[in-house]
């Protein structure tokens, strides 16, 4: 929906903020639920990465570079929460391991933008 406002009312700096805190809000409770209904603590490790990466994103004002897990964690949750899915817990450890992965290639891009940015 907010794409639509956006669209309609035209895209601000706050609009940006606002989508890209709330997407990665709810990423970072889906990842924090993940660990708690697995009883795994690397979840919880992932969540963290995913946090720092994204503290680092908002930052940055929205330069340094940042792969998003919206889609993946949503998918990932619509698929463990469809009762006639046969639902297993490697697709949810699956599932964070991917965001896990890709929060370190942020952080690992992050850390070459700040870099090459200091000149």
């Amino acid at each position: 929906l907010d794409g639509v406002v956006a669209r309609v009312q035209g895209a601000t700096t706050r609009g940006a903020y606002f989508d890209q805190g709330t997407d990665t809000f709810v990423s970072l409770l889906i990842l924090l639920k993940a660990g708690w209904f697995l009883h795994d603590y690397f979840a919880y490790i992932v969540a963290g990465l995913f946090f720092l990466a994204a503290l680092v994103f908002f930052v940055s004002r929205m330069q340094a570079p940042m792969l998003f897990i919206r889609t993946v964690c949503i998918i990932i949750l619509i698929m463990a929460t469809f009762p006639a899915f046969p639902f297993t817990a490697a697709l949810l450890t699956m599932g964070y391991l991917a965001a896990g992965i890709s929060s370190a290639f942020s952080l690992a891009r992050q850390m070459q933008w700040y870099m090459m940015s200091r000149g």
